[in-house]
């Protein structure tokens, strides 16, 4: 009696032209595989494989580390020379930027310690809009009461004064109607 197979069914592969080769008797003989092992794949020794990966992941972990720390300074220089350009300048609160601060209880001392102490969100600002580039500011900030909160201050940074455009109390979801 045949033995019993269990698991996966698998259907018998169809022979190809190619995979025949013919015998001194001229009879069809199937074609050995030329490295041996499933698949066709190399014998290796165990370690060996699993040693050239981890070193190639270690490796590229290495320079994308590298790439980023170099990067993450290059922005933090430009992020503090753009702040420093426009706290040289007087500070405009517009309308909106006003109505915005009051519904959401940020003050002006707010704004500039933003200014002081905030970072530029290069990804959410516009250094090309003319004539003045806007700048979106992360910053977190101290209240008066000693609590602290995050705060995302838009500045537009034109040839004689810097403008807030808005303010937005990014730790609480104050209700503000239109302004």
């Amino acid at each position: 009696m045949p033995p019993v197979r269990r698991g996966k069914k698998t259907k018998p592969r169809k022979v190809r032209a190619s995979d025949k080769q013919v015998d001194a008797f001229g009879e069809n003989v199937p074609r050995e595989k030329e490295h041996g092992g499933k698949h066709g794949k190399k014998k290796t020794p165990k370690g060996r494989r699993s040693v050239g990966g981890f070193l190639v992941a270690a490796v590229a972990s290495v320079a994308t580390l590298a790439w980023a720390l170099v990067g993450n300074a290059r922005h933090a220089k430009k992020s503090e020379k753009v702040l420093q350009s426009m706290r040289k300048k007087p500070l405009h609160i517009t309308e909106h930027a006003s109505c915005r601060m009051d519904c959401r209880f940020v003050t002006r001392k707010e704004i500039l310690q933003s200014l002081f102490s905030g970072r530029v969100n290069m990804r959410k600002s516009n250094p090309q809009e003319t004539p003045c580039p806007k700048y979106v500011v992360d910053a977190e900030i101290h209240t008066a009461q000693g609590r602290r909160k995050t705060v995302q201050t838009v500045f537009s940074a034109c040839p004689t004064e810097t403008r807030v455009v808005t303010t937005i109390d990014t730790s609480t979801n104050w209700p503000c109607g239109p302004c």
